[in-house]
């Protein structure tokens, strides 16, 4: 299916194909038909165009030499910009997720190089028009040459097209990409209360004043953040401070909030769920433990088992995996766990602890969230 780009935003929905609830495969091809002749902003839908220049058939495209592959626009490398003859196409790994695949069609009046790179900026593949192809050039290469890079292993982040300051054309770029989508539940939220005042369902500690609910979130967005860099989809149960499903007068906890919230992720056609708590006890009590619902499936076990792994060796005491009915677990018919991260009450060294859990959770959650993120995208590569 080929799009312009002036309607990628609206239409992508429709380029998306599922091939399992595990796995959401894209297969996008952009034109710029929708572009005036000689915009430069290309516009930022998942892929962020520099060196690059709008040109339109019938006004400033020779379009008998330099035709359209479709449509009636191309872009071609903008003469006077800092890199002269060089087009690069860079990916948004948070919109696109991990591509695999890299193609264009090609003009040019030189050999023109297509070079694909990882996010570390090693070259993952390379290939080239072979020489010049405008429409007479007489070397028999076609104009617009499809020129394809596949990588077999890391997502590619970038592409090029080079041809040493030469004028050169690209249209329909298209790619590939394999997208996962993880739920975060960050734990309980703010309710209202019937005389109209909102609180916490969880009291804050008396040494750091940490409240679950506020540092479930913080985890959670810290989170996001790890994965999004990864490529992953990521959506939240809540994005604020409030509980997203609680009615006025709801009690602690606020089930009927906890009820909805597995209704609506559900809905979403996630891989997976993950719901970040913190846990509670005597002063001295302290570790990381994760849950999965009584009747938990053997992707559940292994997605419990990497993310308690993963805390466990920032230094936190191993309680385990455990199976138990939880609501907030058992609700959702999508893979899912439950991490109590550590123990928020830990306010007293218990033997063998040098740093309490709650000390922990004040200093170090974005480093716990990483772990978290680690454990998720651990699992995600084992599904692939």
């Amino acid at each position: 299916m080929r799009i312009s780009l002036y309607s990628f935003s609206l239409l992508i929905g429709s380029l998306i194909s599922f091939q399992s609830h595990a796995e959401i495969t894209k297969e996008v091809t952009i034109g710029f038909d929708g572009l005036p002749d000689l915009a430069l902003d290309l516009g930022e839908l998942g892929v962020i165009f520099t060196g690059a220049q709008v040109l339109a058939c019938g006004s400033s495209l020779n379009c008998p030499e330099f035709p359209p592959s479709s449509g009636l626009n191309v872009i071609f490398d903008r003469p006077g910009s800092d890199t002269p003859g060089l087009i690069t196409a860079k990916f948004v790994a948070e919109d696109t997720g991990i591509v695999t695949k890299v193609s264009a069609r090609i003009t040019g009046n030189t050999n023109i190089t297509m070079t694909a790179y990882s996010g570390d900026g090693l070259v993952l593949g390379t290939t080239e028009t072979g020489g010049p192809n405008y429409v007479s050039a007489n070397l028999g290469i076609p104009p617009n040459k499809l020129l394809s890079l596949v990588s077999d292993g890391e997502s590619i982040a970038s592409v090029t097209f080079s041809d040493s300051g030469n004028t050169f054309t690209v249209d329909d770029f298209s790619f590939s990409s394999t997208a996962s989508t993880v739920i975060l539940d960050p734990g309980h939220g703010l309710i209202e209360k019937n005389d109209g005042t909102f609180a916490y369902q969880r009291d804050a500690t008396s040494t750091y004043s940490i409240v679950e609910d506020k540092v479930a979130l913080s985890m959670a967005i810290a989170t996001q953040g790890n994965l999004e860099e990864n490529g992953v989809k990521v959506l939240k149960t809540r994005n604020d401070e409030k509980a997203p499903f609680a009615p006025k007068g709801c009690g602690v906890p606020c089930l009927i909030d906890t009820k909805k919230r597995a209704e609506w992720v559900d809905k979403q056609e996630a891989d997976l769920m993950v719901s970040i708590h913190t846990n509670a006890g005597v002063p001295k009590a302290h570790g990381t433990e994760t849950f999965v619902r009584s009747s938990a499936s053997a992707k559940e076990s292994d997605l419990a088992a990497k993310i308690n792994a993963q805390l466990v060796s920032s230094g936190l005491r191993d309680r385990g995996v455990k199976k138990e009915t939880r609501s907030n677990v058992q609700g959702a018919v999508v893979t899912n766990v439950l991490t109590e991260v550590a123990f928020h009450s830990n306010s007293e060294l218990a033997e063998g602890q040098t740093l309490t859990d709650e000390e922990r959770l004040y200093s170090d959650s974005g480093i716990l969230a990483s772990l978290i993120a680690a454990g998720i995208s651990g699992y995600l590569d084992e599904q692939e």
